[in-house]
């Protein structure tokens, strides 16, 4: 699947001309800032990802700055659990979006 990004027209008198360039190379995607927020204790983390990189690559990051938390790291966004096969860019993830923390509770 190719990606295409525009660039800025260029205006002629009454005419615009611009061109979309193909981007073949997904790993060059932009860099986006999320933040993870821990409910329990209130710090916020600030991780750097690409819209490429999965649920799993940030849960993996967020440990590797907080080794003090341990087990299933379950993350909301939105309000709604996000598995770890998911890409930011497939659940429409932008720079300055913050994920929840939350905990489950056996029971009803």
């Amino acid at each position: 699947e190719d990606l295409r990004r525009s660039t800025p027209p260029l205006w002629c008198g009454d005419v615009v001309h611009a061109h979309l360039e193909v981007i073949k190379d997904k790993s060059s995607w932009g860099h986006i800032w999320v933040s993870v927020w821990n409910g329990s204790d209130g710090r916020v983390s600030h991780l750097k990802l690409k819209s490429i990189d999965t649920i799993g690559k940030l849960k993996k990051k967020f440990l590797k700055m907080n080794p003090s938390m341990h087990g299933s790291l379950n993350l909301a966004y939105n309000g709604k659990p996000v598995p770890a096969e998911k890409s930011l860019g497939e659940l429409n993830v932008k720079s300055g979006s913050k994920f929840v923390i939350f905990q489950r509770c056996p029971g009803g």
